[in-house]
């Protein structure tokens, strides 16, 4: 028989032990029984895998063919989530359910590490603003206006520090997958040729991953509904039942006021845009309301009791992500006031106060 040299014997022995997918192997303080799951988050958050707690202990096993951005949770407890990169890798957790943000994740690859410098920044100011917590609280109480004041100057100097250090990361490490997460996460922060230029920074294959695909979706968007494009067009019922399109509303400038009769935000500025409407619209300003309910006796009641004297729409399909009009306009919130010149280019997107009315003053003058 012949002999097998020994470092072909290791190297046989090793072809089936190649690490091929990631494990993950945990242990959660203060609870013996469970579940603990992954959450990824794409267009909504969906559960990728889902492991039971055994005597504090658990342990997920599987594979994925990119980096992907992903989070802890504990099942049934609202105690929030530890951010996870995962790669084919080797990690090592560990949780607990007094003080979930305590948390902790080794190993797996560089994204997780940067991700753990990331979120240390954001655990930083959440862990100095718990120690003047219950005093703001009392503060509120009690009508403490000094005390108020001089708490919200702190929390005004923390989120500023906050903000620079993040700054300064997303400078050291502007393409990672960390960045490239954050910025799709936060896409609407920034003006269309600054993301841009973000998106262009970034390798095409990161763009070529889920995360990326979004993020470079959501460019698209945006740029669709820049400044100086033409608004897309929609076709609503009015008050009345009848039909019309944006596009038939025929004025020097539009307002497009997106809001609902339960959002107070909206009904808090329809004094501001009453105002508006009496001193502009003999000028040539007309408002269009779209109203995002899906109740049409609540619209109809909303519009009389505010006294909207301007033209209103609505397609009653509510403010839903996949709703038509939202998905349209990329509205992620309201009040959404979008500005129109007369050839239906857009002007300006949530402009508010004497910001607006200069503007619709410019635009009526020309």
């Amino acid at each position: 028989m012949k002999k097998i040299s020994s470092w072909v014997y290791l190297l046989l022995c090793c072809v089936g032990c190649t690490q091929t997918g990631y494990v993950i192997q945990g242990t959660v303080a203060g609870m013996q029984e469970g579940q603990v799951v992954i959450i990824v988050y794409r267009e909504e958050p969906d559960t990728l895998e889902i492991a039971d707690i055994v005597d504090g202990r658990f342990e997920f096993r599987g594979e994925v063919q990119e980096v992907t951005p992903a989070a802890l949770q504990i099942v049934g407890q609202n105690i929030g989530e530890i951010p996870l990169y995962l790669e084919n890798e080797k990690y090592k957790v560990k949780l607990d359910v007094r003080d979930f943000y305590a948390g902790e994740i080794a190993g797996g690859g560089e994204s997780q590490r940067l991700s753990n410098e990331f979120e240390a920044i954001e655990r930083s100011m959440a862990e100095t603003v718990k120690t003047f917590r219950e005093e703001y609280i009392q503060a509120i109480l009690s009508g403490d206006t000094l005390v108020i004041q001089r708490l919200n100057r702190t929390l005004d100097s923390l989120r500023h520090n906050s903000e620079s250090k993040r700054n300064a990361f997303l400078s050291a490490h502007p393409t990672s997958y960390v960045a490239l997460n954050y910025y799709m996460n936060n896409a609407k922060m920034f003006p269309v040729d600054e993301l841009a230029a973000i998106v262009r920074n970034f390798p095409l294959k990161m763009l070529e991953t889920k995360t990326g695909k979004r993020l470079v979706g959501q460019l698209q968007m945006f740029e669709k509904l820049s400044n100086g494009k033409a608004a897309p067009d929609f076709t609503v019922r009015n008050l009345a039942g009848e039909e019309f399109t944006l596009h038939s509303v025929k004025a020097k400038v539009k307002i497009i006021d997106f809001w609902a009769s339960w959002c107070g935000p909206c009904r808090a500025l329809v004094p501001q845009l009453i105002e508006l409407y009496k001193e502009l619209h003999p000028k040539g300003l007309e408002i269009v309301g779209i109203s995002m309910d899906t109740d049409e006796t609540a619209w109809k009641k909303a519009v009389e009791e505010e006294k909207m004297p301007w033209l209103q729409g609505s397609d009653l399909k509510g403010f839903e992500k996949e709703a038509p009009l939202a998905k349209l306009y990329a509205i992620s919130g309201i009040p959404h006031l979008v500005v129109l010149d007369e050839q239906n280019r857009i002007v300006a997107t949530n402009t508010r106060g004497e910001e607006l009315h200069e503007l619709l003053l410019k635009l009526l003058n020309k």
